[in-house]
């Protein structure tokens, strides 16, 4: 019975190692090589920072403007 059990969770921690290989650590790899091998491209980490700030810039018209903050 034990060995059964056993088998079913080193089966499961398998299945969860895979799942968390394909959503973390494959696109951020795949995000390296690509700057590696063209550095002038856009990653997706890119256009997702570059979607943030304008829809930031969209949010704050001041900051658009730049009549806002306190920069000298």
């Amino acid at each position: 019975m034990w060995s059964d059990l056993d088998q079913s969770l080193e089966l499961l921690g398998m299945f969860v190692a895979g799942v968390v290989l394909l959503l973390v650590v494959l696109p951020r790899v795949e995000d390296d090589l690509n700057d590696r091998a063209d550095p002038a491209r856009t990653t997706s980490r890119s256009r997702r920072n570059a979607a943030f700030h304008a829809w930031w810039r969209h949010r704050n018209p001041r900051q658009r403007s730049g009549e806002g903050g306190d920069r000298d």
